[in-house]
């Protein structure tokens, strides 16, 4: 799951984001339309992001989402 620099969840929550030793969060990319920003990975072993991730598919389907398909994966 990417996450741009520009969702409040970056900059909310830097250590639910993959990253390296030297760079936390680590920047993966650069979103491809504007406003172009550096996009991050969300951690999915991080217990608090995997609950965030829960709560938002969750109300995608409680209102009335059926079908949620991945789009724009790359191999982060």
């Amino acid at each position: 799951c990417t996450i741009s620099a520009l969702d409040p969840l970056s900059r909310d929550h830097p250590e639910w984001l993959l990253g390296s030793a030297e760079e936390k969060p680590l920047a993966r990319g650069q979103w491809f339309w504007e406003p172009h920003g550096d996009i991050y990975c969300l951690d999915t072993t991080h217990p608090e992001a995997q609950e965030w991730l829960r709560q938002n598919i969750r109300s995608l389907a409680e209102r009335g989402i059926r079908y949620l398909k991945r789009d724009f994966i790359r191999d982060f």
